[in-house]
């Protein structure tokens, strides 16, 4: 049974190709909800796998933390947030975000740049009108607005 304000599951097709089986490999399920969607949101990582917050002006749900797969994003992509999540909190854990200077920050630093833009691009793909920002950096610009890879 889908959750409330959540539409039924849906299939996606990642190649364009036709309805396969439920084992198809081309196939993905998204789910999506229309009249809930954010107006903006926003890619920071934090403690607990949280990576996508709500930062719409007017949030029109009471959570802030979104689930990737309820915006639609590929599970593929939401498996790469996750990582680079985890990678901060490693990072955390052990100081090195003292040293933001460092080549590993930096590079992490960026890592979450692409990923931001891959969730700006796959959101766009989609048909929705969220403005993607970017926490980890100095630019408050809309990835929109940044047109990066």
């Amino acid at each position: 049974m889908p959750r409330a304000g959540v539409a039924s599951t849906t299939p996606a097709f990642r190649d364009g190709g036709s309805e396969g089986t439920a084992a198809c490999p081309r196939c993905e399920t998204v789910r999506v909800s229309k009249p809930n969607l954010p107006t903006v949101i926003e890619v920071m990582a934090e403690y607990g796998g949280t990576v996508l917050w709500n930062r719409s002006p007017a949030p029109n749900s009471s959570s802030y933390q979104i689930d990737p797969a309820d915006l639609g994003v590929s599970s593929t992509l939401g498996t790469r947030l996750s990582a680079w999540n985890d990678h901060w909190q490693v990072m955390a854990y052990r100081g090195a975000l003292e040293s933001p200077g460092s080549a590993e920050v930096t590079a992490w630093t960026r890592d979450g740049l692409d990923l931001a833009f891959d969730v700006q691009h796959e959101l766009d793909a989609l048909g929705h009108d969220i403005d993607v920002r970017y926490h980890h950096d100095d630019d408050p610009r809309p990835l929109r607005e940044r047109r990066g890879p």
